[in-house]
């Protein structure tokens, strides 16, 4: 996995959301989306709009 970029959380607050996740304690299934990075100026609108129901939409390259 290479995680680029974090916004608001402290170094171990990072640490321990990748470990929850590599344990499977927690799945980032319900919460998230990917997209093309050809794709995120229309996601970081939706989002600001509330038309998209993921919390967080992952650009990908």
């Amino acid at each position: 996995m290479d995680a680029k970029g974090s916004f608001g959380y402290a170094d171990a607050d990072f640490r321990d959301a990748l470990q929850l996740l590599a344990d499977s304690n927690v799945s980032e299934r319900e919460w998230t989306e990917l997209r093309p990075l050809s794709a995120g100026a229309e996601a970081f609108r939706e989002l600001v709009s509330g038309r998209c129901p993921p919390g967080k939409i992952l650009l990908q390259t």
